[in-house]
């Protein structure tokens, strides 16, 4: 059965809600007294003092100042004590979150920018942008908006600085390719023989002076067959010869000759013998006088010397008379009955024969030569006159008067040999 409410009851329990209610209200207190914190971004309600509250949220509206605004959005300080609570109230709107029509878009450069409309915001994809120049198409930039080379393009190879005094030239077929984000110089340039230039190693070097061949391009692998020539302390110098000692570092192609050669590598001309001790002796001319000995060969003996024959003596490492030359019959010591020849001084061979004569050879010098001694009638002519001895032409002989026969006859008592009778 349904229940019937007593009416005094009733009455009781409203009126003990009506005094907790009010005493609520007197402990509360009033939001009139209550004081909004205003850097906290909290501002006083229209009817405040109306209400009753000791809290910003029963007596206070929050301004901008406690908003954060959202994507594309940007908050200003000149809003931060407005009472609102969007992003249309609060905040500044930026580009970034403008919708651009197809084939445009917001740039980089304005994303950050204040900015509603699309005439404020809005420029063409770069995919519609021709990259002139210096600069080359970028695939990453193609949705993206913008209308320069700046925005759009990749600078190319071509501007890129390829430094030639540190043996790099320009790679012609990436002249108009995009530059790499790392390491564009190994992609836009490449080496030259230049910049190989100290790295030949030992015995190799390089013609710098050859700007033809210094710009030829190189790489590490083929530097030493393209770039490097051999120099000459590299260069194995013969037996006998020393390197130049001011041109180790020539190359072998310029240094027009690259050892020197010493005086035991020199050949004497005939007349000198080699000098053991300039054999160490090095030079670009040598000559006999710097590495060799003369031998008598070359001594032009004096008056009363004779140059010799013998091998033995033109062999010797000397320059006297006495050691080169053979003497002359001027100071032979000829046998019993002889005497010197006539011009002894001019006969070099030592022996009695070449030397000597009879002593009757002056007195027959100072007759004279008749074609026969028979053909002589005079007496007195015929002891003046010799002959030569018809079997012996070598052999001469006095002509002597036969006082018996008075004949002029050859006296063959007298007979000589080896007489100079001119």
């Amino acid at each position: 059965a349904p229940q019937v409410p007593l009416p005094g009851l009733s009455l009781a329990l409203l009126g003990l809600c009506a005094q907790a209610a009010k005493l609520h209200l007197e402990v509360q207190g009033s939001c009139d007294s209550f004081q909004c914190d205003l850097e906290k971004g909290w501002s006083p309600k229209p009817d405040h003092f109306k209400l009753q509250g000791s809290t910003n949220a029963q007596c206070c509206r929050p301004t901008c100042r406690r908003w954060k605004c959202g994507h594309g959005y940007k908050a200003h300080p000149d809003y931060f004590d407005n009472v609102a609570s969007s992003n249309l109230e609060c905040c500044d709107q930026l580009c970034s979150s403008v919708a651009c029509n197809k084939s445009y878009g917001v740039p980089p450069s304005k994303r950050d920018a204040l900015g509603s409309t699309q005439q404020e915001c809005c420029k063409p994809l770069c995919s519609k942008h021709v990259c002139m120049g210096s600069w080359a198409s970028d695939p990453k930039k193609k949705n993206q908006a913008g209308s320069s080379n700046e925005e759009c393009c990749k600078p190319s190879c071509a501007a890129l600085t390829c430094d030639s005094s540190k043996g790099y030239k320009y790679r012609l077929e990436r002249h108009d390719q995009a530059q790499p984000e790392k390491n564009p110089e190994d992609f836009c340039c490449e080496t030259t023989c230049a910049f190989f230039k100290d790295q030949c190693g030992r015995g190799q070097g390089m013609d710098d002076a050859d700007e033809v061949k210094m710009k030829q391009s190189a790489t590490a692998t083929d530097f030493r067959g393209k770039c490097c020539e051999p120099v000459c302390s590299g260069v194995t110098c013969p037996a006998g010869y020393l390197h130049h000692p001011t041109k180790t570092s020539y190359l072998v192609s310029k240094a027009h000759g690259c050892c020197l050669p010493t005086c035991k590598a020199f050949k004497c001309s005939p007349g000198w013998v080699k000098n053991p001790v300039a054999e160490p002796f090095v030079s670009a001319s040598l000559r006999d006088k710097d590495c060799c000995l003369e031998t008598c060969a070359l001594h032009n003996c004096g008056a009363g010397w004779f140059n010799s024959t013998q091998k033995s003596k033109l062999s010797k490492v000397a320059a006297s008379d006495k050691a080169c030359c053979d003497s002359s019959c001027e100071g032979y010591q000829c046998p019993s009955g002889q005497v010197l020849r006539s011009g002894a001084v001019n006969i070099s061979s030592l022996n009695a024969d070449a030397c000597c004569e009879s002593k009757l050879c002056l007195e027959l010098r100072a007759k004279k030569q008749v074609k026969h001694c028979n053909s002589v009638s005079q007496e007195a002519e015929c002891n003046k006159s010799y002959d030569v001895h018809e079997v012996k032409r070598s052999s001469t002989a006095a002509c002597a008067w036969n006082a018996e026969l008075k004949l002029c006859r050859m006296d063959e008592k007298t007979v000589l040999t080896g007489c100079d009778l001119k």
